[in-house]
């Protein structure tokens, strides 16, 4: 196995084991980055930011199996992750 390769998948691993924490956390805190205020994400919005995580997981090991052919399912992937995680911003901020 290729360094690559093992990176990739404690990747995926990582963004499974953050999906979970954040899907059963109650809110998230995330600080401002001018203006020094910080956002809660409340329940809902913690939904949707922990199943992108799950898709952003899946990207990463389908592209470990084979490149070229889920490479239309990694795309679809790829923009339901980037929806979910908008959803999950824009529903939850509190």
């Amino acid at each position: 196995m290729q360094a690559s390769t093992i990176f990739e998948l404690l990747l995926a691993a990582c963004l499974i084991m953050l999906g979970l924490y954040i899907g059963f956390s109650e809110s998230i805190t995330i600080p401002g980055r001018v203006s020094m205020n910080t956002y809660h994400i409340a329940a809902p919005g913690t939904y949707f930011i922990a199943a992108s995580m799950f898709c952003f997981a899946s990207i990463l090991l389908l592209l470990n199996l084979n490149k070229d052919k889920y490479k239309k399912i990694c795309l679809a992937l790829l923009v339901s992750s980037f929806t979910l995680i908008t959803v999950g911003i824009v529903s939850g901020v509190s």
